[in-house]
C-alpha cells in the first residue's frame, strides 16, 4: 500500500515560499540569458541552450566560422588553472597563524601533516577537484559567474567530492556584504535515481505511484536551495539546526524531499568582474564578443569570396528568350542571357560575370581581430612563449612587473573568493571526520582507541586556539600565482640589498639596519622555495646557540692550552736556570 504524503499544510506553504523565492532569483537571472546564449554559441559551445533547449547529439557550432574565441577561452582557462593549481593538492600549504608565536617542532610537524592530508583529499581522482576547477574556470571566463561545491562523499575511500556550480543550472543571490550567500540549483533526475538518493518513502505520492507502476525512468525536476538558516537554536545539535540550510524539493509536486544543513557554506561563488548593483559577474568573453562576432563574419565572408574565386558566377548567351530579370551571383551560378543583346564580335559562349577583388584586406583584418581577441583573454600576459628577446635583469623585471600588474588582480579574486574558502571547507570537513587529529580525553579519542586505532593528537597550544574560537591555521599557496603576487616584495628586498652593498663600502655601519634572515625568508617565499629549504627561526636560534657554545668551549680549550704552555715554558725556564746556576757554581 502506498504511503500518503505526510507534509502538513504549514510545511507545504513553506515549500511554496521556497519555490517562490527560487522563481524570484531566476527572474533576476533572466536578462542575462540572451548574453549567455550568444557566448555559448560563439565561445563555449558545449553550454548552448540557455534560451532554447538543444536536442541531444546536435551539432553545437554550426554557425561558427572562426574559432579564435574558443581557442582563447581554453588557453586562458588552462593558464589560470596552471597558475593557481600547478602542483595539484600540494599547491596548498597549511601554516601556523600569526597568533602562534615561536612554534615548536611538534606544532610545525602537525601543520605539515595537515597539508599532506588536505593534498590527499584534493588529489583523489574520484574527488573530482581538478575537473571541477577547470570547468569552474571555463565558466568564469565565459559567463563571469561560477562556483565550486564541496560536500562530504558517500563513496568509500573518498573524503570530499567537488563539483562546478555554474549559471547553466544555478541562480545566485547576494547577502548584505555583497558576497553570494544563497544558491538555487534546478536539475532533472529519474524517479529511480531520486528514490536511491532520497529514499522511496521521501518521494511525493505521484512519484511513488509512478515508481510502483514501473515508470521509474520518468524524470522529475528537483530544486536544491542552499542559504543561511534564519531561525536556529545554537544550543541544539543536528543538521536541521546548522547555520546553513540545505533543502531539496520536487518542483511540480511542491514536495520537500530533504531538509538538512551545513556548518559552513558548501558553495563558494566568484564573479570575475562585477558591476555595481549587479548580482551576476561579467567576463573576458563578454569584453571580447564584438571582436569575436566581427571575426566570425569576416571569416564567413572570406570563405564566400574564396568560393566565388574558385567557382565564379558565369554568364551565357542564348538565341531563345530564356533567363530571368535577376542576376545570380552565387558560387557555381549560371545565368542565361538573350542573344539579342550579343555584342558584335563576342564569341565566348560563357564568361565570368565579375571577379572577386583582393582578399588580402580581409586576411589582415582577421589577423588584427584574432590578436585583439587573444588580448581580451590575456593570452599575451598568461603565455609569454613568444618573447625570444634577450633582456637584462632590469628589463626582465620590468616586463615581469607589467605582467604582474595585469594578472595579480584577477588571480587574487579567485584565491580569496573560491580557493581559500574551498580549502577551509575541506579542512573543516576533515576535522569533523577525525582525519586531522583529536583532542586528548574526548569521546573521539576513546572511540579510536576502542577500535584499535592510533589517534593523531592535536598539539596543546593549537587545541587551545581551536577551543577559544581563534584562528589556528592559515592557508598559503605554492603556485606561480602566489609567487607573482609576492614578486614585488622580493624585488624590493633585492633592490634594498643592492643599495646597502653600495653604501657599505663607505659606511659599513649601514649593515646594522638590515635583517638578512628575514630578507632570505621573504625571497624564498616569493620564489617558491619548498618547505625545509629554509630553516625555521627556532632551528636557526638553536643552531647558532650551539655554535656559540662550541666556539666558547674551543676558546676555553685554547686558553687552557695556552696557560699550560706558559706553565710548561716557565717550568722549563726554571730548570734551565737552575742548571745554568749549577754549572757556574762548579766553575
Amino acid at each position: 500500500m502506498l504511503k500518503k504524503d505526510s507534509t502538513s499544510s504549514v510545511s507545504q506553504t513553506g515549500v511554496e515560499k521556497d519555490i517562490a523565492q527560487y522563481e524570484k532569483a531566476k527572474a533576476k537571472k533572466q536578462p542575462w540569458l540572451p548574453v549567455y546564449e550568444q557566448i555559448s554559441e560563439m565561445v563555449y559551445t558545449i553550454k548552448a541552450g540557455f534560451t532554447a533547449e538543444r536536442s541531444k547529439a546536435s551539432l553545437l557550432n554550426e554557425n561558427v566560422y572562426d574559432s579564435t574565441g574558443q581557442k582563447a577561452l581554453f588557453k586562458a582557462a588552462s593558464s589560470f588553472v596552471g597558475m593557481l593549481w600547478q602542483n595539484g593538492g600540494k599547491s596548498v600549504l597549511i601554516k601556523e597563524p600569526e597568533g602562534l608565536k615561536n612554534p615548536t617542532k611538534e606544532e610545525l610537524d602537525y601543520y605539515t601533516l595537515m597539508s599532506k592530508k588536505i593534498a590527499l583529499a584534493f588529489d583523489n581522482p574520484k574527488a573530482n577537484f581538478i575537473l571541477a576547477f577547470f570547468e569552474y574556470m571555463l565558466d568564469q571566463l565565459s559567463f563571469g559567474t561560477s562556483g565550486i561545491m564541496a560536500e562530504r562523499s558517500k563513496e568509500e575511500g573518498v573524503k570530499i567530492k567537488y563539483k562546478n556550480v555554474g549559471v547553466e543550472t544555478w541562480c545566485f543571490a547576494e547577502g548584505p556584504d555583497g558576497y553570494v550567500n544563497k544558491a538555487f540549483g534546478e536539475f532533472k533526475m529519474s524517479i529511480e535515481n531520486a528514490a536511491a538518493e532520497y529514499g522511496e518513502d521521501e518521494l511525493s505520492e505521484k512519484s511513488r505511484r509512478a515508481l510502483a507502476d514501473g515508470q521509474g525512468d520518468q524524470e522529475i525536476r528537483i530544486l536544491h536551495i542552499i542559504r543561511p538558516r534564519l531561525k536556529r537554536d545554537v544550543d541544539k545539535a543536528g543538521n536541521q539546526n546548522m547555520p546553513i540550510q540545505s533543502t531539496h524539493i520536487e518542483i511540480e509536486a511542491k514536495h520537500r524531499l530533504r531538509d538538512s544543513g551545513f556548518e559552513e557554506m558548501p558553495v563558494n561563488v566568484a564573479r570575475f568582474w562585477k558591476r555595481t548593483n549587479e548580482e551576476y559577474g561579467r567576463s573576458l568573453a563578454m569584453n571580447a564578443m564584438p571582436d569575436i562576432l566581427t571575426a566570425n563574419q569576416v571569416r564567413e565572408d572570406r570563405l564566400v569570396a574564396n568560393e566565388k574565386r574558385l567557382f565564379p558566377p558565369m554568364g551565357v548567351y542564348s538565341d531563345s528568350l530564356l533567363g530571368t530579370n535577376e542576376l545570380d551571383t552565387s558560387a557555381r551560378a549560371v545565368n542565361v542571357f538573350n542573344s539579342q543583346g550579343l555584342i558584335a564580335g563576342r564569341v565566348d559562349p560563357t564568361w565570368p560575370i565579375f571577379n572577386v577583388g583582393d582578399v588580402n584586406a580581409a586576411n589582415e583584418e582577421l589577423i588584427e581581430l584574432r590578436d585583439s581577441i587573444n588580448e581580451h583573454f590575456f593570452i599575451d600576459r598568461l603565455l609569454d612563449f613568444n618573447n625570444t628577446t634577450q633582456m637584462t635583469l632590469g628589463e626582465a623585471q620590468m616586463r615581469n612587473n607589467i605582467r604582474s600588474e595585469a594578472i595579480v588582480p584577477l588571480v587574487s579574486r579567485q584565491i580569496n573568493e573560491v580557493l581559500t574558502p574551498t580549502t577551509e571547507r575541506t579542512v573543516s570537513e576533515l576535522f569533523r571526520m577525525g582525519e586531522l587529529g583529536v583532542l586528548k580525553g574526548t569521546p573521539e579519542e576513546q572511540l579510536m582507541l576502542a577500535n584499535g586505532e592510533t589517534p593523531i593528537y592535536i598539539p596543546e597550544r593549537i587545541a587551545k586556539l581551536m577551543v577559544e574560537g581563534k584562528e589556528f591555521y592559515q592557508v598559503s599557496y605554492v603556485t606561480p600565482a602566489a609567487r607573482l603576487m609576492q614578486t614585488e616584495d622580493a624585488q624590493g628586498v633585492l633592490k634594498t640589498w643592492e643599495f646597502v652593498g653600495q653604501v657599505a663600502g663607505v659606511s659599513p655601519q649601514v649593515l646594522d639596519n638590515i635583517d638578512a634572515d628575514e630578507s632570505l625568508r621573504v625571497i624564498g617565499k616569493a620564489y617558491g622555495a619548498p618547505n625545509g629549504v629554509i630553516r625555521t627561526k627556532k632551528d636557526v636560534e638553536e643552531m647558532r646557540k650551539a655554535m656559540a657554545e662550541e666556539q666558547q668551549q674551543q676558546a676555553a680549550m685554547m686558553q687552557e692550552q695556552q696557560a699550560a704552555m706558559v706553565e710548561q715554558q716557565s717550568a722549563q725556564a726554571e730548570i734551565m736556570g737552575a742548571e745554568a746556576q749549577a754549572k757556574r757554581g762548579q766553575m
